[in-house]
């Protein structure tokens, strides 16, 4: 299997050497809605967690086609922070009732949902890795004057 196709902007962001292929995707899809606010469905902790990333991501990064990604990152991260607090509270291996030692289920609950949240990361952008290959310029503050000397 190889490497996934980055988006366009992402490699005009990573100013990319091949600019001929650049010039022939036309007609990518460029999302310019903002996220957004947390779903409604959302518990607070999850509300707390979703305003957490958009206020801390990139200014500009996360648009309203991000939400699905980043709404299965935030329940990931909820189940996972759930399944961790009880395994505080309860021993890491059990007794099955054949008396066989067995690691305790939260521990598997919290091994996955870290896969998910690893592999969520990387598809956001949020991984120390991630951000060495993602450079976002930032948005000019729009002069009110601007519009007569166009």
């Amino acid at each position: 299997m190889g490497r996934r196709k980055k988006p366009t902007n992402l490699k005009l962001i990573e100013n990319s050497r091949d600019r001929r292929h650049l010039m022939l995707i036309k007609g990518e899809p460029l999302p310019s809605t903002p996220i957004g606010s947390a779903p409604a469905h959302f518990s607070l902790e999850e509300r707390a967690t979703w305003d957490d990333v958009v206020e801390n991501a990139p200014r500009g990064m996360l648009k309203a086609l991000d939400r699905y990604v980043l709404e299965a990152f935030v329940e990931a991260w909820e189940t996972r922070r759930q399944a961790q607090e009880k395994l505080r509270r309860s021993p890491m291996v059990i007794r099955t009732p054949s008396g066989s030692a067995v690691p305790s289920p939260y521990v598997r609950i919290v091994n996955q949902q870290t896969v998910i949240i690893k592999s969520l990361i990387a598809e956001l952008g949020f991984s120390p890795a991630a951000r060495t290959s993602i450079a976002i310029e930032e948005e000019p503050d729009e002069d009110p004057t601007d519009r007569f000397f166009r």
